[in-house]
């Protein structure tokens, strides 16, 4: 009787239980261990998603929201303030801290700048610029738009962000086509959602422009305005200007009644000076501007104006400064529109107006090399510095 040994299974490479090493040559031990690597490494990449998975963070959790969609009359934190509301131009009225920041759809196709001319102002001022946006025909969505956000890329995600417009009742600004015919599909304000939405929204549209300047207005009677982060925006469709366009936008502003804006609020009369000094060195104060909220900070501000009071020799110097977010001839327009606002609150403090020099040097002057590359160094270069220069 012939009996047969039953083999035992060998490894990939080298000597298994019963398996003699002459039994493999080089050639096959090459082959198990390329078989080894190979299986391995598709093991590994097929499960790294799960373990990407796993080791991802968790999404933030939002401890609360604004519950808007029933419309209820609930209190909202958001910032207060006084119309008529200046969202971009040279109009009177209160500064804003709208950003144009929310670019969407196709948004390596648009560009937006500024230009040296303007829209008609509602006083007799001549204005000194205006937007420019240049759409090309290009891109996979088919349309591109921009958002105005209050502070930068805020999506309805930052609490008490947004503005409330409750007493606005119509929102206003002008624009025309390089060369007439271009087409907007739509402008509107509100819509943004998240834990902390716009709410309420409005637009027109679509506009189809001409020439020459013309003032469009949407209509806030009877909205929810109590809490607003998206303050502007509007979005262009490929397909309505198939050859690309360039409009011109400008004196983006809310109203309130007719009878309450027409008129700009009267300046406050200087407060008396209650002795008089002279400055032996500058004084220099740093207010922080636009941070979560939006707003600049007025600690120091009164001290430091009531220095300039008593100083009456001393030249105050305003400078409004930006981040790097945004387009650069945005920022120098932003960083003048905060340094006006800081100069108003010191001239109702007693400083006289024609002691005041006011500049906006948009990003060119960040506090240190590189602080543009961190939130936290955003933050501090969103400020305006006040420097009183003795004689």
């Amino acid at each position: 009787m012939v009996c047969c040994k039953r083999r035992r299974p060998g490894r990939f490479f080298g000597r298994g239980p019963g398996s003699p090493k002459e039994n493999l040559d080089p050639g096959q031990k090459i082959a198990g261990m390329t078989a080894f690597f190979f299986f391995s490494f598709l093991l590994f990449f097929s499960a790294f998603p799960l373990y990407a998975k796993a080791r991802r963070p968790s999404p933030e959790k939002t401890v609360e929201s604004y519950s808007v969609s029933e419309g209820k009359p609930i209190p909202i934190a958001a910032k207060k303030t006084r119309l008529p509301l200046v969202i971009f131009g040279e109009s009177p009225g209160a500064s804003s801290t709208y950003v144009p920041s929310g670019f969407m759809g196709d948004e390596e196709a648009m560009k937006v700048k500024t230009a040296d001319f303007s829209a008609p102002l509602t006083s007799s001022k001549t204005g000194t610029g205006c937007l420019v946006v240049e759409i090309k025909a290009q891109g996979r969505e088919g349309w591109a738009g921009l958002y105005w956000q209050t502070p930068a890329n805020n999506w309805g995600k930052i609490k008490g962000a947004g503005y409330d417009l409750s007493a606005a009742k119509r929102l206003t600004f002008w624009a025309r086509g390089e060369k007439g015919g271009e087409k907007i599909t739509q402008v509107k304000m509100g819509g943004l959602i998240g834990p902390y939405p716009d709410t309420d929204e409005a637009s027109i549209g679509p506009l189809r422009l001409n020439k020459e300047w013309t003032q469009y207005v949407i209509d806030l009677t009877g909205k929810d305005l109590r809490h607003i982060v998206g303050g502007f925006a509007f979005s262009v469709r490929r397909s309505d200007n198939p050859r690309g366009a360039v409009f011109y936008l400008d004196e983006i502003i809310y109203e309130g009644d007719p009878a309450s804006t027409t008129a700009a609020a009267p300046e406050p009369e200087p407060l008396p000076a209650p002795s008089v000094a002279k400055l032996a060195k500058p004084v220099r104060l740093v207010v922080p501007y636009a941070g979560s909220n939006g707003t600049f900070d007025q600690d120091g501000l009164d001290e430091i104006a009531a220095v300039a009071v008593k100083a009456p020799d001393a030249q105050v110097l305003v400078e409004g400064h930006t981040d790097n977010v945004g387009p650069k001839q945005l920022n120098k327009k932003l960083s003048l529109e905060r340094a006006k606002a800081v100069a108003d609150y010191l001239v109702s403090k007693g400083v006289a107006r024609d002691r005041i020099t006011v500049a906006g040097l948009g990003d060119d002057h960040p506090v240190r090399e590189g602080s543009n590359d961190t939130a936290q160094g955003r933050m501090e270069n969103r400020r305006v510095e006040v420097t009183l220069v003795p004689k």
